[in-house]
């Protein structure tokens, strides 16, 4: 994808294109993998268009070297997986919105979000499109390509089934 089409999204920002993939149910993500690529965190954070043909970005995750994932929504709420996991509840955390709007999250290196929470080293990014898209818009777009970080974010809160 030309970089001119990636600016079509309103809000994301890139250093160096995305791979795009299908995430999710129904919608498209930005895909950084490459040691120096980043994501500046003003397009999660920026004014959302009512009438945003292209979609917005609404969440980003972000995968560590050890395992991790967190993932930060547009509303500026933090959830740590592993987090989650230890504590057995999902707690959402509140950051500092205009003190990420001005910064940019590096494959390869680590992340400070504040309140003692600094990130292992960034493997991955994922910034998630919130426009719902047919099947066969996503097979354009990603050639078939799909990113699984959504998934395993949100399979890491459900409980196994009891089968009662």
């Amino acid at each position: 994808m030309a970089m001119a089409e990636v600016g079509k999204d309103k809000d994301i920002k890139v250093k160096d294109n995305p791979e795009i993939v299908a995430v999710g149910d129904n919608k498209i993500g930005y895909v950084f993998r490459a040691p120096g690529q980043s994501f500046h965190l003003s397009g999660l954070f920026e004014e959302r268009p009512t009438d945003a043909e292209e979609g917005t970005i609404i969440d980003v995750y972000l995968r560590t070297a050890d395992g991790n994932i967190l993932g930060l929504n547009y509303l500026g709420q933090l959830v740590d997986l592993n987090e989650a996991k230890r504590n057995g509840k999902i707690k959402a955390r509140s950051v500092n919105v205009e003190d990420l709007k001005r910064t940019r999250v590096f494959v390869g290196e680590k992340f400070p979000f504040g309140f003692g929470i600094i990130t292992d080293e960034i493997v991955e990014i994922v910034a998630v499109n919130s426009k719902p898209r047919s099947s066969k818009e996503i097979y354009s777009k990603t050639g078939g390509k799909k990113n699984s970080i959504v998934e395993e974010f949100q399979s890491g809160f459900r409980q196994p089934s009891s089968g009662i």
